[in-house]
């Protein structure tokens, strides 16, 4: 059977991305809580899904 993949990445390329999103939305939280800016709270997500979604591509074009 061919591996799995899952937009072009293996699901063990898939859970490292999440885990570096995850990682990244972490850091801006926390960053937020210790300086109280809202716009870097507002853009955690935004910032780890651009991150992740990028990560993503540079795994898929890797191969």
């Amino acid at each position: 059977d061919p591996p799995v993949r899952i937009g072009g990445m293996t699901p063990e390329e898939v859970a490292e991305v999440l885990s570096d999103a995850a990682t990244c939305a972490q850091l801006l939280a926390a960053a937020y809580r210790e300086f109280g800016d809202p716009e870097l709270a507002g853009g955690a997500l935004e910032a780890a899904g651009e991150f992740a979604s990028s990560r993503a591509g540079f795994l898929s074009n890797s191969k």
